[in-house]
């Protein structure tokens, strides 16, 4: 997951297909990531009561 932003930022595919694969992968885990801060966040705040 942590190098999918690098490789739509630095990889330059020739072919348009590829790149927006790999633009919709990311859209696809953004709402892992999401998810996962949300889950952080609660628990950092259930320790600050």
């Amino acid at each position: 997951m942590r190098e999918l932003p690098n490789e739509i930022a630095h990889d330059y595919p020739e072919e348009f297909d590829e790149r927006m694969e790999k633009i919709n992968l990311f859209i696809h885990k953004s709402d892992l990531l999401v998810d996962v801060a949300k889950r952080v966040e609660e628990k950092y705040r259930e320790t600050q009561r």
